[in-house]
Formats: C-alpha cells, sequence, structure tokens
C-alpha cells in the first residue's frame, strides 16, 4: 500500500508533464507553476499535472486507487484546494 497526497486535477482529461528533468538541468514544457511546502523556500516547482486518468495510469501499473477527500478543518491546518488523499493498493 502507498499513501500520497498530490495536486489533482480531475476536469484535465489526461495527465501531462508540466517540467522535466534534462542532463541535470529543469526543462519546463509549461509555464513554470508552484504550490506550497512547509520547508525550505515555501513552495515547490509542479512536475505533472495529474488528470483525471490517474486511475486508467495506476491500472497499468497494477493498482488500486481509492481517493479520499479530506474534509477542510483549517483549525487542524487542512486547508487548501487539494485535500486528496491517495491510496494504491496492489492488486
Amino acid at each position: 500500500m502507498h499513501v500520497a497526497t498530490f495536486p489533482w486535477r480531475p476536469d484535465l482529461p489526461q495527465t501531462r508533464d508540466r517540467a522535466v528533468e534534462r542532463d541535470g538541468e529543469v526543462v519546463h514544457l509549461l509555464e513554470p507553476e508552484w504550490h506550497g511546502n512547509p520547508v525550505g523556500d515555501g513552495r515547490s516547482l509542479v512536475t505533472v499535472d495529474w488528470g483525471a486518468d490517474v486511475f486508467a495510469i495506476a491500472g497499468r501499473a497494477g493498482l488500486d486507487l481509492t481517493v479520499l477527500k479530506v474534509p477542510y478543518q483549517r483549525r487542524h491546518g487542512i486547508d487548501g484546494e487539494f485535500r486528496e488523499v491517495f491510496v494504491f493498493e496492489r492488486i
């Protein structure tokens, strides 16, 4: 089992790369986008826009995927647009 969180755009039909690494350098394929990060300079480069096909991608890898939406609870630090938790399990 693998439990993960990452920005997910279910309105996007197909996952797309935003940035890749080539020869040790970041190459931007789309306009750079950042999301919050509690360490370092407070931001992380978004390298992939995960789309609605994340279920198919998981299936091709032999994984079952369950998505749980964590309710907004600002007083507990659960805030923001992307509150989904992804649970991947080997089939």
